[in-house]
């Protein structure tokens, strides 16, 4: 089975994956025994992990809730009732598909050397076996390097489609944490998270993330406002957050609106759900 899908909000970055879906589950009890509505989110969930690709974590509840189109309240009976039958597990708070390493390995012929070993001899058996033994050995250069060309193709577009779901994997980590410490996450906001994402991993200074969530909840500031200009601050500055007297004294949980950007003061006073309704 084939996965073609997004990060909701991001029209930048295409995430393809791919899952095994085991015929055994038409003939298993345990989904016999699910409603046709759970049975359709069972399979949504096993795609999302796919998607999520990290040893088979889900979303947070909300982001999933978003994703499915069901409203919290549905999507939390049906993890319940999949968790009963031992098909998803929570662990420290993340919901996690069960045996998803143990149904999801990927056999050594897989690995990209093993991949790109097959694809250079099927090339060359493609390219040659019109081939008479009078020709062989003119078109023998050539051929060659134009399989080596369409390898190294090969193994750029692989390279590149590591590094997209390694920035997925990222930006589901910072969403998971966000939403853990924070909030629910909106469309405008993950938008805008995406940027700061991008920035952070280009930098490679993504621990800053967690850093500057958590400089939020030390003020307890939770609010989308106040963790982006911590990070806009401390990128323009070039210092991590929390370093060199992000906090008032060096030790209070209190927030210092003194040392706030106008963003940062403004998410500080103005109460949630008040942000479009008081200007300064």
């Amino acid at each position: 089975m084939r996965i073609y899908d997004r990060i909701p909000g991001d029209e930048r970055r295409n995430v393809r994956t791919w899952i095994k879906l085991y015929t055994e589950a038409l003939h298993d009890p345990k989904m016999a025994r699910l409603s046709n509505q759970a049975f359709r989110t069972c399979i949504n969930l096993f795609l999302l992990a796919g998607i999520t690709d990290d040893d088979g974590a889900l979303p947070p509840p909300a982001d999933m809730a978003w994703q499915l189109r069901k409203t919290p309240a549905v999507l939390q009976n049906e993890l319940s009732q999949l968790e009963s039958l031992n098909i998803l597990e929570r662990r420290d708070g993340v919901w996690y598909v069960r045996k998803w390493q143990e149904r999801q390995a990927k056999p050594p012929s897989d690995a990209p050397e093993r991949v790109r070993q097959r694809v250079y001899e099927h090339r060359k058996r493609e390219r040659n076996e019109d081939v008479t033994p009078l020709h062989v050995q003119c078109n023998e250069n050539v051929t060659s390097l134009e399989v080596e060309v369409e390898v190294e193709a090969e193994v750029e577009a692989e390279v590149e489609a590591e590094v997209e779901a390694e920035q997925s994997r990222f930006a589901a980590a910072c969403f998971a944490s966000y939403a853990e410490n924070i909030g629910v996450l909106s469309p405008l906001i993950r938008d805008e998270m995406l940027d700061f994402i991008d920035e952070l991993r280009t930098k490679h200074l993504e621990s800053w993330w967690d850093l500057a969530v958590r400089e939020a909840v030390v003020h307890n500031v939770r609010r989308w406002g106040y963790v982006k200009g911590i990070l806009r601050r401390c990128l323009a500055e070039g210092r991590p957050p929390g370093a060199n007297g992000d906090r008032k004294n060096g030790s209070s949980k209190e927030a210092d609106p003194s040392r706030m950007t106008g963003e940062e003061r403004r998410a500080y006073y103005i109460p949630p759900g008040f942000e479009d309704v008081v200007q300064h």
